[in-house]
């Protein structure tokens, strides 16, 4: 794992969430390091300041067989939120959709070596998160890396 590649995976994150930007929406993809703290789900919790009665409700960390198919139908789906005609032959913009998921996918695969845990995580916080999300948690050689998909208004 390297800063290099580090950069990429978030260059290519913002280069989307700056894609979908529109009146009211504003979307947030990020992918950072959760200081490990023997517990994959106190090192979740532990990113967030919370204050008086603040809490995640119930968090859950859903272990995933195939982490690279359920994610590819995730940025399916944030990557290409709001519609825009990327495929379109007279579009100024022309991306195909598999091509851009698929080199994401392959970024994330070698930012990683040796056995990779990826986790969805759920959880109903009592507080303002983001309007929609979606979080993944990576765990590798004991360092947890967080990819968040948000969009709030």
């Amino acid at each position: 794992m390297d800063k290099i590649k580090l950069a990429q995976i978030n260059g290519f994150l913002q280069a989307f969430a700056l894609l979908n930007l529109h009146t009211n929406h504003e979307y947030t993809f990020e992918w950072n390091e959760l200081e490990y703290h023997d517990d994959i789900l106190n090192a979740f919790k532990y990113t967030f300041i919370l204050e008086g009665d603040k809490n995640l409700g119930e968090v859950r960390l859903i272990p995933l067989d195939d982490w690279k198919a359920k994610l590819e139908k995730t940025c399916d789906e944030w990557f290409f939120e709001i519609g825009y005609p990327y495929h379109q032959s007279d579009s100024s913009v022309k991306f195909e959709q598999k091509h851009c998921i698929n080199g994401f996918i392959t970024l994330l695969s070698d930012f990683f070596e040796g056995h990779l845990t990826v986790y969805k995580v759920e959880c109903q916080p009592n507080f303002w998160y983001e309007g929609i999300w979606d979080d993944y948690i990576f765990y590798s050689n004991k360092r947890l890396f967080l990819l968040h998909f948000g969009v709030s208004d």
